[in-house]
Formats: structure tokens, sequence, C-alpha cells
């Protein structure tokens, strides 16, 4: 089984306040919910990506694969 990593952050950086870490625990849901696998949830889900664009590419036929390697 492989292991998922989350982003590793610089150590300057400051930690996610809570409401980072509430909105990135959801769009983890949003894209596990699109059917992407679990190595692209934890990407998508810590990146930019936005996710009605991920949206509009499963709705247009997009396969979850497919749509992870335009968006990333």
């Amino acid at each position: 089984m492989s292991e998922i990593y989350a982003p590793v952050q610089d150590e300057t950086a400051e930690e996610p306040s809570d409401e980072e870490l509430l909105v990135n625990g959801w769009r983890f849901e949003q894209f596990r919910e699109l059917g992407f696998a679990l190595e692209e949830v934890a990407q998508l889900a810590f990146s930019k990506v936005d996710l009605n664009d991920t949206r509009a590419l499963i709705r247009s036929g997009c396969t979850p694969a497919l749509a992870a390697k335009i968006l990333l």
C-alpha cells in the first residue's frame, strides 16, 4: 500500500490556522468524492487547484486520473 505524504512546509512557514485545516479537510473530502485516488486527493487538496474547474472536467467526461494529470 502506498503512503500518502502531505506537502512539506518550510520551517519558517507559519502553522496553518484552524480555518485552513478545516478547508483542507473539506477539499480532501470533495476530491475523494469525485473519484480520485488517495495519492491524487492528497496532492489536490493541498494545492491551489480550483475545485470548480475540477468538477467541470469530471462532468465533461474526463476520468479522475486524466483530470489529475491536467490539473497537477
